[in-house]
């Protein structure tokens, strides 16, 4: 059975087939968009009448031929249509006479599904932002809760002793230090004895030689023992630091320094070897390297390269400590190795500029010293030695500060590796 539509904009009635109730089609008339109900409508007899010309539906739907709701009999409302008696029809439009159901032919409209209006689409929400994984926390390492790092193919004992020798090494290297430090110290000493106090004995000296009484071979034993007792504790704890284990990441450091000690020691003895013949022949030398002969030849040879090696095996051994503080994770013994590393080059660059300098404008510095500074130095008079020496001092102390300073904080990282990681 079809079911009965009235479009409420137009008053058409219109007949839809049964198996469309529930969609949505469109008025053939005046195109408006009708919903097809479930059931058709009752027919018009039981339509409560209108009210009035022009008054609305009792609830509130307009009258004048749109759709609303009839009262029933048992006092419910229902979906019906209004009678539309009396009311004018809206020009333009083709109404049918009032109490005529307007039916179209059959075949001849059809309903048609509304088309979408256009319109913005509906707003999505953003995307979320990717979420990227907590990144987990590793702690800063410790100097007491971190062991070197180890060779695989090395054992523990072997280790130990290795690390046994670079502890002694250092020890021995203290010991140079203060050494090196006490000849300048003596000098100093055995100036102001001499100028201030007593002179020394003149007597003849110790040694079989006529020409060196006793004052010459105190003032020689003063400054050379320290030099010599330096230079053999450098060399043995040089050794002893050469045989460090392969974790301390500087045996080959510590090996070339130490081989360059030994070489830098050979190139000073054969610069003074001259010397010390003519000593032991009972005669003064009067002249230090001398042009033009054998002599002078080695001495210029053994005194350069003395000088050359000794200054590369310091710097050997200071990369070689700093590269120890690093496996030992021990950050004084770094930094301060390193930072006697910069001074020492920095050093070497002004020495260098100044020897330089002199070479090339020895005449125009003469001539400053003579202008500015000769009559001032002139005026310290008797006090001069103590002068030179007191600077040397001064100079000898700020070095030999800083060198006990990164050689200390060495003995204290290796003794830190023995108490976490010796055996018992």
């Amino acid at each position: 059975m079809p079911i009965k539509v009235t479009c409420p904009k137009c008053g058409g009635v219109l007949h839809a087939p049964d198996d469309s109730a529930g969609k949505r089609g469109r008025c053939p008339t005046c195109q408006t968009v009708l919903t097809i109900p479930t059931q058709s409508p009752p027919p018009s007899g039981e339509h409560m009448p209108a009210h009035g010309l022009g008054q609305p539906s009792p609830v509130g739907v307009g009258g004048g031929g749109s759709g609303g709701l009839a009262q029933t009999p048992g006092g419910g409302f229902r979906p019906g249509l209004v009678e539309t008696t009396g009311v004018a029809p809206a020009p333009g439009r083709n109404l049918p006479p009032p109490g005529v159901e307007a039916r179209p032919a059959p075949g001849t409209y059809t309903f048609q599904e509304p088309e979408p209006r256009p319109g913005p689409s509906p707003r999505l929400p953003p995307p979320a932002a990717p979420t990227m994984p907590a990144k987990p926390r590793v702690p800063e390492p410790n100097r007491q809760t971190l062991a070197p790092p180890t060779a695989d193919d090395e054992p523990q004992d072997r280790q130990v002793r290795g690390w046994k020798r670079v502890r002694r090494g250092l020890g021995l290297i203290r010991f140079a230090t203060l050494f090196a430090f006490l000849a300048p110290v003596a000098c100093a000493g055995l100036i102001a004895y001499e100028q201030y106090g007593s002179p020394l004995p003149t007597q003849p000296g110790l040694l079989p030689i006529p020409s060196v009484d006793l004052a010459q071979e105190i003032r020689i034993a003063v400054v050379a023992v320290p030099v010599l007792l330096s230079v053999l504790c450098t060399l043995l704890g040089r050794l002893s630091m050469a045989r460090a284990p392969r974790a301390s990441l500087a045996r080959g450091l510590l090996q070339c320094s130490a081989l360059a000690t030994i070489f830098a020691i050979a190139g000073l003895v054969i610069a003074g070897f001259p010397m010390a013949v003519e000593f032991s022949e009972g005669t003064t030398p009067t002249d230090w390297m001398p042009a033009e002969t054998q002599a002078g030849v080695f001495q210029r040879f053994g005194l350069t390269a003395g000088l050359v090696l000794s200054i590369l095996a310091e710097c050997w051994f200071l990369a070689a400590v700093s590269k120890i503080g690093a496996a030992l994770h021990h950050r004084p013994t770094a930094s301060r190795s390193g930072g006697l590393l910069i001074l020492g080059g920095l050093l070497l660059l002004v020495a260098s500029i100044a020897a330089v300098g002199y070479q090339e404008y020895l005449g125009t510095i003469e001539q400053w010293w003579n202008q500015y500074a000769q009559e001032h130095w002139e005026k310290v008079g008797v006090h001069q030695p103590i002068a030179r020496v007191g600077a040397v001092v001064v100079i000898g102390f700020f070095v030999a500060v800083l060198y006990l300073r990164m050689v200390g904080a060495g003995c204290r990282a290796t003794r830190d590796w023995f108490e976490r990681n010796a055996p018992a």
